[in-house]
């Protein structure tokens, strides 16, 4: 099982199941989306991270599995941690398009 450690500073978004943040695995030191579960939501969280498993294709995010977090026994899923895609996450990195007449 991963060992995965993330902070509340590495929050990345919301979702309808809990919150998302980046996590680190500490034996590889690679870089993961972790998204944890609410409370109440363990089913769902179980539900969504066994229709993943089945899915792979480029436009979908890749989940690696799912693992206890931390003490509190929340559960989360590894998701594959992806550059932002939004247009305002582009051009804050890239700069405005510059269009030529």
């Amino acid at each position: 099982m991963r060992r995965l450690a993330f902070s509340e500073a590495s929050w990345l978004g919301k979702g309808t199941f809990g919150a998302v943040f980046t996590a680190r695995d500490m034996m590889t030191k690679e870089m993961f989306a972790l998204k944890l579960s609410k409370g109440d939501s363990l089913d769902d969280l179980m539900h969504e991270h066994r229709i993943l498993m089945r899915i792979s294709h480029q436009n979908i995010i890749a989940c690696y599995g799912i693992s206890k977090v931390d003490a509190k026994a929340r559960m989360g899923l590894i998701m594959e941690l992806v550059p932002c895609r939004s247009t305002k996450c582009e051009i804050a990195q890239h700069g405005a398009v510059q269009h030529s007449k």
